[in-house]
């Protein structure tokens, strides 16, 4: 990969790096009204729900707490895509750093992309090609 390729991957992982430093205050979930007479849509009350090792939780939130609630669960939907999109890029300048032979090629050796760390690969085949996965640990 080139000089110019790799600036640009490590530009993009500061400007991300960034962002999430100035990330406010986040909570996962879904804030949704509810009604104590449905059919009526009377008393209206807001439920956040949302899941928590592995089991799903609910909580009331008073009326006052509406807008900082949903500013909150913005702020957590940001911080996921910024976190895969940062994965991506710091694969792809791991992946750029480790070469066969030492020359500058966008192919990888299978074995060494496993031994880098906070990488878990995994292989997958098909009648036609073989697929790379990916996930950072």
């Amino acid at each position: 990969m080139s000089a110019k390729k790799l600036k640009q991957i490590e530009n993009q992982i500061q400007k991300i790096k960034d962002e999430l430093w100035e990330m406010g205050e986040m909570r996962p979930g879904s804030l949704t009204v509810q009604y104590k007479v449905p059919k009526e849509k009377k008393g209206p009350y807001y439920q956040l729900s949302y899941t928590h090792k592995m089991r799903s939780r609910t909580q009331y939130v008073r009326a006052e707490f509406v807008d900082q609630t949903r500013q909150q669960i913005e702020v957590y939907k940001r911080f996921s895509i910024l976190r895969i999109r940062f994965s991506i890029f710091e694969f792809l300048f791991l992946m750029s750093t480790v070469s066969l032979g030492g020359g500058n090629s966008d192919f990888i050796s299978f074995n060494a992309a496993i031994r880098a760390p906070g990488i878990a690969m995994s292989r997958r085949y098909s009648s036609t090609s073989t697929f790379l996965f990916v996930t950072t640990l």
